[in-house]
């Protein structure tokens, strides 16, 4: 069960990726796919510090 939620859990990744890979450069173009990535990791990075913080206080 827990194999089947990590798989989904990456092709939901992989969709919301492609999804906004594509919605980038529909509507400002090839040139700005860098700062697109940019945002998306800066986002993952918040995510992982809500994360840490998170376990250290149930810790």
């Amino acid at each position: 069960m827990a194999s089947s939620l990590n798989i989904s859990a990456f092709n939901v990744g992989v969709m919301l990726g492609s999804f906004t890979g594509g919605q980038i450069v529909s509507q400002f173009g090839l040139a700005m796919t860098p700062v697109g990535g940019l945002v998306l990791s800066l986002l993952a990075l918040g995510l992982i510090g809500v994360a840490v913080r998170m376990a250290k206080t149930t810790a």
